[in-house]
């Protein structure tokens, strides 16, 4: 609903909504319009009492922000929840232990930070990596699919909950336990980073975008 601007295309209903008889004008040169079964409809056109308006609504860059005088009208629901198990038992293909493990493992801190990922993302992840038999292994089409799917979603404010979330997810890809004991200072990433020992051909590294307020997106460098 709000890849255009809520406010502006609901407007005549926003503001009948206001009213006491609950009326708007259709924009019909007549009192009365025809409509295609034959019945007619009267302009203004009154809302019933039953009538609800539902829609979703995405929270990224190429949407708009829902104003306060919508949120004064409107009865948000949150979905964030993914139950994980619950997505496994339908899905029809099979699945890798060792590629569902790393799933989950990978689901946790991006969820932590705020940008967990949904089915949508998990049934491409898997259908990448089924499909990447014969040319990738199932270690390097699970990388590549972190690398491009999961990696790119991480990007904020350099807050604690995002570097909590890097270094738990340096300490999977790296299979390092020792990245875990990073998160409990508050040291900034890259200087934790640079003290932190490296692993041939796998560097975790943060580079600053032409963003406002300090925004960071972690990269995924071979």
């Amino acid at each position: 609903m709000n890849l255009a601007r809520p406010e502006y295309y609901l407007a005549p209903l926003l503001s009948a909504m206001e009213t006491v008889d609950q009326t708007f004008d259709i924009g019909a040169p007549s009192a009365e319009v025809m409509m295609v079964s034959g019945e007619l409809l009267r302009n203004p056109l009154r809302l019933p009492p039953n009538l609800r308006l539902i829609g979703t609504v995405n929270v990224d860059e190429s949407t708009y922000t829902l104003s306060d005088k919508l949120l004064d009208r409107a009865n948000v629901i949150e979905l964030t929840a993914v139950d994980l198990d619950a997505f496994r038992a339908t899905y029809r293909d099979p699945v890798d232990a060792a590629t569902w493990q790393m799933i989950r493992a990978v689901y946790t801190p991006a969820a932590e930070a705020g940008h967990p990922f949904g089915y949508r993302t998990i049934g491409e992840m898997l259908r990448f990596v089924a499909q990447a038999r014969g040319s990738l292994s199932t270690q390097q089409a699970l990388d590549a699919q972190i690398k491009q799917r999961v990696l790119p979603k991480l990007r904020g404010e350099d807050a604690p909950r995002l570097r909590r979330a890097l270094n738990d997810l340096l300490a999977l890809t790296l299979a390092r336990p020792e990245y875990l004991a990073a998160r409990r200072t508050d040291q900034p990433c890259a200087d934790r980073r640079r003290a932190l020992p490296r692993k041939r051909r796998q560097t975790a590294s943060y580079a600053r975008t032409p963003r406002p307020r300090r925004l960071h997106r972690f990269l995924w460098v071979e």
